[in-house]
């Protein structure tokens, strides 16, 4: 097997991609291989996905790929472009990496298991990469991650709580509570009862008796008849 059979199966590469050549740099322990396509393939638009013929091809781009013997590798290809009747030229989507990534797939699924167990910094010093490329990484994966989450609500017919709108995100403010009767407290004044309430104009008002001034005639007439009990009978 040719080196070039070997890295278009190692890349995961499937037609009409192939691998063109591969280098290696031992001294810097880096390989490079640049991919390629066959002319007369017809590309679909990333918008709308109607099928049209290479225009042109962008400036050529490199992403990072697994290490391969412990060598870091790097994949080169100049990305297709089409013209599009409805949304002009646009750049075609390649299967083995996200539009605004400079890694492959695979190695961003390999960086995202690592993340789940360590920090971006412990990250970055494993695989060789910079905390704002570990950082971005992390960011890509949180992104997919929401939008199949609001990709499944919406196949089940449930809408996404981003997506529900308050009237006060309407413009409009919601209608106001009415307004609750206030009631009076009933206040003790230490003998067990409310107060009573406000005498009328003119008249003054009587501070309430107290517990043993209610008390006082029944105790006098209680001690009237002991006495009486106690006097001794005149005979008869």
């Amino acid at each position: 097997m040719q080196e070039t059979d070997l890295y278009h199966h190692f890349l995961g590469l499937s037609e009409p991609w192939a691998v063109d050549r591969v280098e290696f740099n031992f001294e810097e322990r880096r390989v490079d291989i640049w991919a390629g396509h066959a002319n007369g393939v017809v590309w679909s638009c990333p918008e709308c996905s109607l099928t049209s013929p290479t225009r042109d091809h962008a400036a050529e781009r490199v992403w990072r790929h697994l290490d391969s013997c412990q060598f870091e590798t790097y994949l080169h290809a100049r990305i297709p472009r089409v013209a599009c009747p409805e949304h002009g030229v646009r750049q075609i989507h390649v299967p083995w990496a996200e539009p605004d990534s400079r890694f492959t797939k695979q190695f961003e699924r390999l960086a995202v298991g690592i993340l789940a167990e360590c920090r971006v910094s412990g990250t970055a010093a494993i695989l060789g990469l910079t905390w704002d490329e570990a950082q971005g990484m992390q960011e890509r994966a949180v992104r997919k991650r929401e939008a199949r989450k609001t990709a499944r609500l919406h196949d089940n017919g449930v809408k996404s709580p981003r997506a529900a709108s308050t009237p006060r995100d309407q413009g409009t403010s919601p209608p106001p509570r009415p307004a609750e009767p206030r009631r009076r407290s009933r206040v003790s004044n230490g003998s067990g009862h409310s107060p009573s309430r406000s005498a009328p104009a003119g008249q003054k008002r009587q501070p309430p008796a107290h517990p043993s001034s209610r008390r006082a005639p029944a105790l006098a007439a209680n001690s009237n008849a002991a006495r009486a009990r106690s006097r001794p009978r005149s005979p008869a």
